[in-house]
């Protein structure tokens, strides 16, 4: 099973000394956990920060197992909120309220372009 995405990172833990597990918010698939294989190389830490854009690419065996993902930074928000504590704290508490709150795998288009909204 294969898929490619628009998302949103929602949090990040890591897994093994080099991996990271990751949860996204992504329109056409919803809230996806997955494994980044090297996501704690100095090379792709830097693009797993609560909030920032990226684009996904999800393998696994089954669509309802967890998959691994590739992913590519496609806006990062850091630069543009790092002066704005307010602003910032918004997206992080969003960001933590949306992983609670969404069930896995399950469409949300209007909660996803209000999300969007707030970050640009």
């Amino acid at each position: 099973m294969h898929w490619r995405d628009e998302g949103f990172l929602l949090a990040k833990n890591n897994f093994n000394e080099n991996s990271v597990l990751i949860e996204t918010f992504t329109l056409n698939h919803g809230k996806c956990t997955g494994i980044v294989y090297g996501g704690s190389s100095r090379k792709q830490k830097k693009n797993f920060q609560v909030g920032n854009k990226i684009l996904l690419h999800w393998k696994s065996k089954a669509e309802n197992r967890s998959g691994y993902f590739n992913i590519e930074l496609i806006n990062p928000i850091a630069a543009k909120f790092f002066d704005d504590k307010k602003r910032s704290v918004c997206i992080l508490s969003s960001a933590s309220i949306l992983k609670i709150l969404l069930p896995e795998r399950q469409i949300n288009e209007k909660i996803y372009n209000a999300f969007e909204k707030n970050v640009k």
